[in-house]
């Protein structure tokens, strides 16, 4: 008994066990790695989309408040006219600015 366990690629059993890991068990591993790493890569990707459309929301929603409050502000003390601010939000590139550095 004790002479199987000091050497176990002699036995059918040992090799057995042996080509079982070799063939089997090695290659699910690195598959399910693989797999893992390509889902975690791909969430990463996702999240990355979702935070750029809602800094875009939210650049988006400044510069309506910013527009709002200029109109009213000038409004009160000039009232025929009404400021028009650029379509490009000028919140955008500060934003990704700084998001781009904080990773």
């Amino acid at each position: 008994m004790l002479h199987n366990l000091k050497y176990p690629l002699k036995s059918v059993r040992g090799k057995i066990i042996l080509s079982l890991l070799i063939f089997i068990l090695i290659p699910i591993t690195i598959i399910i790695y693989n797999v893992y790493a390509s889902s975690q890569d791909v969430v990463r990707r996702e999240v990355y989309q979702r935070e750029q459309e809602s800094v875009k929301l939210a650049a988006d929603h400044i510069d309506a408040a910013a527009a709002r409050m200029l109109n009213a502000s000038h409004v009160q003390r000039h009232k025929t006219t009404q400021i028009k601010l650029p379509k490009k939000s000028m919140y955008i590139d500060l934003i990704k600015r700084t998001y781009v550095m904080s990773i």
